[in-house]
């Protein structure tokens, strides 16, 4: 998550990641309004870190647990 500038820890409280998530996006995005919490994740991975990659798709370790019910929490 440091690709991303976030703290593992933030995820917990999405309720104050989500406004930061929004703002990230902004720029990428006409509208994320209308994006819900894994959404915004998912566009903000897709525009920060999946360019950077030399081979697609990307393989992301420690996935927050709130993109996949199969994801390991690492806390």
């Amino acid at each position: 998550m440091q690709q991303l500038d976030l703290d593992p820890a933030e995820l917990g409280n999405m309720d104050n990641l989500r406004p930061k998530l929004r703002q990230m996006l902004q720029k990428h995005l006409a509208s994320v309004e209308n994006l819900n919490d894994k959404q915004l994740i998912d566009k903000l991975i897709e525009k920060k870190i999946e360019p950077k990659s030399k081979s697609h798709p990307a393989f992301i370790m420690n996935h927050p647990t709130i993109m996949s019910p199969l994801a390991k929490s690492h806390s």
